[in-house]
């Protein structure tokens, strides 16, 4: 995995001590990790972005990485790692971007889309969840019983990288299965558990697919062809939503195949409005 330049950066907000890492550039690209993950997985989409020209933003949402924990009696929500979000942009002073998403992190469109449609100027979904069928681990999840979170957290902690390595369908080699693997040690496990239960509740309400028919700006969806099959194509052709897979790739497409995917994901950031063009 390549080096993460520029360093992290501690922004203060509403929500606590939110850290992020940002690229001066334009246009500006903001990356939201998946459940469980952390900026520091999309230190390749600095370099390439960086060879571009272009600026980026990656955070920590709550409870994540190295971004403050929420106090007791604050659950991890959806909406609420939305504002956090936001309120961090805000703190950056970060305008009009481009959004990419991976993974849980489409379940936070609908507050995003809501409270900062103008501010986003095309949405790049990185095997975003966006129905239940995407969010089968936050079901899993949000599903076990105390005692059985309690076990799984604690298998988690000692063999992340080998649990990991046999879940995910994915070409990354050992080595960057388990630096994503590390982010495991850093999450607070109630915001594990809560997200998921947030997300799970999400993408069975049905509200992710309307609020990305509502945004009208350039949206492109990606998919790893060694992911599972996938019956998500019929929704995305009602939003309006282009369909990308990234050979050799699974649901970690910026772990399997960073050079293809950042490719197409800036490829277009020449010519605004496109996006995704390879």
């Amino acid at each position: 995995m390549a080096t993460l330049t520029p360093g992290a950066i501690d922004v203060a907000t509403a929500f606590g001590t939110m850290t992020a890492i940002q690229l001066a550039g334009a246009p500006v690209f903001v990356f939201v990790h998946g459940l469980g993950g952390a900026k520091h997985l999309f230190a390749d989409a600095v370099q390439h972005a960086a060879a571009r020209g272009l600026g980026l933003v990656a955070v920590d949402l709550p409870g994540f990485g190295d971004s403050a924990r929420l106090p007791d009696g604050q659950t991890y929500t959806v909406e609420r790692h939305a504002h956090a979000l936001t309120a961090t942009l805000d703190a950056l002073g970060v305008g009009a971007h481009y959004l990419a998403v991976h993974s849980m992190s489409g379940a936070l469109l609908p507050a995003l889309l809501s409270s900062t449609p103008d501010r986003i100027l095309g949405i790049a979904l990185l095997e975003a969840n966006l129905t239940a069928e995407d969010a089968g681990w936050s079901g899993e999840v949000s599903g076990m019983t105390d005692e059985t979170f309690t076990r799984y957290s604690a298998r988690l902690n000692r063999h992340a990288h080998r649990i990991l390595a046999l879940q995910l369908q994915t070409a990354a080699t050992p080595e960057r299965v388990a630096e994503w693997a590390t982010c495991f040690t850093k999450m607070d496990r109630r915001a594990f558990r809560e997200t998921a239960a947030s997300v799970w509740q999400t993408s069975n309400d049905g509200t992710v697919l309307p609020a990305l028919v509502s945004f009208t700006g350039p949206k492109t969806y990606y998919r790893g062809t060694m992911s599972p099959p996938w019956h998500g194509q019929t929704g995305l052709t009602a939003a309006n939503t282009s369909y990308t897979e990234i050979p050799g790739a699974g649901h970690y497409l910026f772990l399997d195949q960073p050079t293809d995917l950042y490719g197409r994901v800036f490829g277009g950031a020449s010519t605004i409005p496109a996006l995704g063009q390879a």
